[in-house]
């Protein structure tokens, strides 16, 4: 089992799937299925794989998912408190539940860390809201 190659293999599946949470009831997007087949093992095997872990929480929150993925968010920032990627992602699920305080202080975490967040549409889109 090569992760590098599985999670290449996630990121194509991801390109498929829809960019925005699924409705509570909808089926299940086909890509996100084959993407936590494919996370989970791999997560279960490299526990500390930050991309993996990252990945499975895009994928959790896309199938609408939230507190599964705010969990693998926080579990994502605990290994690596500058993983910006997972602060932009917070921010988005913090958006989704409306809590508006939460979105914008994991943003200011995240540039904390990492400057180059200001160039992210995703932090464009926060700040916006």
């Amino acid at each position: 089992m090569d992760p590098d190659f599985l999670l290449q293999i996630v990121k194509i599946y991801l390109s498929f799937a829809p960019s925005e949470p699924q409705a509570q009831g909808q089926p299940q997007s086909p890509a996100l299925v084959a993407c936590s087949s494919i996370l989970n093992p791999l997560i279960a095997g490299a526990p500390g794989l930050l991309d993996a872990l990252f990945l499975f929480a895009k994928v959790k929150y896309l199938s609408g998912q939230v507190d599964g993925a705010k969990a693998s968010c926080q579990e994502c920032l605990e290994h690596d408190v500058s993983y910006g990627d997972a602060h932009l992602l917070m921010a988005k699920i913090s958006l989704s539940e409306s809590n508006f305080r939460n979105a914008l202080q994991s943003l200011e975490i995240g540039l904390s860390y990492n400057f180059e967040l200001m160039e992210s549409p995703v932090y464009h889109y926060v700040q916006a809201c």
